[in-house]
């Protein structure tokens, strides 16, 4: 019988609401939402209703800290917050899953890992599905079966429109004046990072060229990261968040036999016709954000450990970060 995790959602806004609440639901009993937390008291009060009868609300996040009643938060405020958040919340006994991604700053994220180590009885996971997205994961299945051969390259274009008010992600003001580094472009690249290294091992080198297209969704919009990995597979990411009249969220991985491409819940293995092989699957999918909170649950309930730790949210944070800082530097030539 499932012993449920008394839970807290400090911040109600777009990833409470869209994403961990259905989830949630899905998962009773073994989470129970007991209490909410957010700035703005209407706000808090509308999330506490969809959440269901008896779940108390608060304003101020350190009422919820003290409350010995919750056995862990999940965090989804603002990314600056991350860091000073999480530290109280671990410092106050409670199991934590803090949004993606892990901090502001690289220094941050590293700080992040260093609070791992301080609480070791306490789980602390990041909220970076796509190391639980079924799309990701069928992904590696075939990688690892040897139908596309040998990967040597991937391609991943992240093409989209994020002017404010096209979409609930550029609604939000926090992020459009974002004070973490990258913006837009650590976001949502994280999620990119984390599914490269999922499947190709960490990336190990690399370079980037940035842009800002459209200041009004931050200091910078459009990037190109050039990469490679430990497993010698060589790789482009663009991500374009002011792509004008065009959407494209597509991943090509080159095999020595074959080819993948993905784009949404559809995968197309292709292969040369003499080898006979070329099919397309549609995954039913979540975006591995049930399975998400099911390890959170395994691993505070059963001493699991947990995919999405700090050190890999830190890992995937601060490859970008490192591209960006260092992106559009050449040295001089002088001849």
């Amino acid at each position: 019988m499932d012993i449920p995790v008394k839970l807290a959602v400090i911040g109600c806004g777009n990833s409470a609401t869209n994403i961990h609440l259905p989830a949630l639901k899905k998962l009773v009993p073994k989470f129970s939402i007991t209490q909410v937390c957010n700035h703005t008291q209407e706000k808090a009060r509308i999330y506490a209703a969809a959440c269901g009868p008896d779940v108390t609300l608060c304003t101020d996040y350190r009422d919820v800290l003290v409350n010995p009643n919750i056995d862990a938060v999940i965090i989804a405020l603002p990314i600056e917050l991350n860091y000073p958040v999480t530290r109280t919340a671990l410092a106050a006994g409670k199991h934590v899953l803090v949004e993606k991604p892990i901090a502001s700053t690289r220094v941050e994220a590293i700080e992040m890992v260093s609070l791992g180590r301080k609480y070791p009885t306490l789980v602390k996971m990041v909220a970076e599905n796509f190391r639980y997205h079924q799309v990701i994961l069928r992904i590696k299945q075939i990688l690892d079966s040897g139908i596309i051969g040998i990967p040597y390259s991937v391609l991943w274009n992240r093409m989209s429109d994020v002017t404010p008010g096209s979409n609930r992600y550029a609604k939000t003001s926090w992020r459009l004046n974002h004070k973490h580094v990258g913006g837009f472009l650590t976001d949502g690249g994280v999620h990119n990072v984390s599914a490269i290294r999922l499947l190709f091992g960490d990336i190990t080198d690399g370079t980037a060229v940035v842009k800002t297209i459209n200041p009004a969704v931050g200091k910078m919009d459009t990037m190109t990261f050039m990469f490679s990995t430990a497993t010698g597979v060589h790789g482009v990411l663009n991500s374009y968040y002011s792509s004008k009249g065009y959407v494209n969220h597509t991943l090509i991985i080159s095999g020595t036999t074959g080819t993948i491409e993905n784009t949404g819940n559809k995968i197309v293995i292709k292969t040369p016709a003499s080898a006979s092989v070329s099919t397309e699957e549609s995954i039913e999918n979540d975006g591995g954000h049930t399975a998400q909170l099911e390890d959170f649950y395994s691993a505070i309930r059963n001493g699991t450990k947990p995919k999405s730790t700090f050190k890999e949210g830190c890992t995937d944070f601060v490859t970008l970060v490192d591209a960006i800082e260092h992106a559009n530097i050449l040295p001089k030539l002088n001849l």
